[in-house]
């Protein structure tokens, strides 16, 4: 039998999908319960919208042909993917990206406490890491103002001992993948690059050119950092200390976790398929 109110209700969420049960049961002076049995009733199911990256038109040819070089590099050789060290920057803060609404105290009566935030005491550290193969690279604590001369020293001085770990023969037929934030695709860096990764670089004006606007295409992007940040922050920062330290044990946490890793490159080839099937729009609501 069919609710009283049905048809009007079916009506209403047509042209307005994104209404809610309460709003649509305060409409017509039902119950959200009500609304909620006639919705569903009708194969009417909510769902959440997925928070992506702005892009412009430019942007889908360079995305869909990088998609489809790598899809190429990995299907001519399937260990290629563990070969490409993809590498990024993130801020990390005192704040972060503590969320209030999981910071809870179970007691027997309200003892008031309370959680500092906006502090004038601010402080902040520029994190860089990279994924090749199976193993986390870094994490390593960048300068503040990070310019074209400071990431040449880092990828001459620093990197060099972050990768000696990693087996000759990984290094010697590596590919480093970097965005195009301005220091990297400073002369210096280049030129570097160049001399280090003949022709086995990807960024801004390299051998394989890096597409903007793509952090849907850079494990750190959709995986790394989102994981870091939520181990750092499970409870408040003390200071710069706490900070720095809690960054090398979340680290460490995540680089024991077995096969992570090998999901992220699966992850990644299954993100260039959907790349290339949205001809280099954005996918992301569509994995």
């Amino acid at each position: 039998m069919r609710d009283r109110h049905e048809e009007d209700l079916l009506a209403h969420v047509e042209q307005n999908p994104s209404t809610s049960t309460r709003r649509a049961a305060r409409r017509f002076g039902l119950s959200p319960s009500v609304v909620w049995r006639v919705w569903k009733r009708n194969g009417l199911s909510p769902y959440h919208r997925t928070k992506v990256h702005k892009l412009y038109d430019r942007d889908h040819e360079p995305r869909r042909d990088f998609s489809e070089w790598y899809r190429e590099q990995v299907v001519a050789n399937p260990d290629f993917s563990s070969l490409v060290m993809f590498t990024d920057e993130s801020k990390f803060n005192q704040d972060g990206i503590f969320n209030s609404k999981n910071n809870i105290c179970w007691t027997n009566g309200n003892t008031h406490e309370v959680y500092e935030q906006g502090r004038e005491d601010k402080f902040s550290v520029n994190v860089w890491a990279g994924i090749l193969g199976d193993q986390l690279i870094g994490p390593y604590i960048l300068p503040d103002n990070l310019n074209g001369r400071s990431y040449q020293f880092f990828l001459t001085e620093v990197l060099p001992e972050l990768l000696e770990n990693v087996p000759l023969d990984v290094r010697n037929n590596m590919w480093l993948q970097q965005d195009g934030a301005p220091p990297h695709y400073a002369r210096v860096a280049r030129n570097y690059l160049d001399q280090a990764y003949p022709n086995r670089w990807i960024g801004r004006l390299g051998p394989m050119r890096w597409p903007a606007r793509s952090p849907d295409l850079n494990p750190l992007d959709f995986f790394f950092w989102g994981r870091m940040k939520e181990l750092v922050y499970s409870t408040p920062v003390v200071d710069q200390m706490d900070l720095v330290a809690r960054i090398a044990v979340a680290a460490q946490q995540i680089q024991d976790t077995v096969g992570i890793f090998a999901s992220v490159r699966e992850g990644m080839l299954r993100r260039c398929n959907a790349c290339i099937e949205a001809n280099g729009e954005n996918f992301e609501h569509l994995l």
